[in-house]
């Protein structure tokens, strides 16, 4: 499955409630809005919009947007 940065883009205003403007270089030191608790909001929405689950070292390696695309790819190719 590739995912694309509009995607994404729809999965984090929806996570976060707000909207949000991201993109390949977006990271959470660059988002102030991507904190602790939103940063859930986005794991529930990821899993649930695309129907995979992340274990806790792949949740803690989600920093950035280029780091989620990674991910994504690699849990949509096994």
């Amino acid at each position: 499955m590739a995912i694309t940065i509009e995607q994404l883009q729809d999965i984090f205003q929806s996570a976060f409630s707000s909207d949000v403007k991201i993109n390949s270089d977006t990271d959470k030191d660059n988002l102030p809005d991507w904190d602790s608790i939103n940063h859930l909001n986005l794991i529930v929405e990821l899993e649930d919009r695309l129907n995979i689950q992340f274990s806790p070292e792949e949740i803690e390696s989600m920093k950035s947007v280029s780091s989620l695309i990674d991910l994504i790819q690699k849990k949509s190719n096994a």
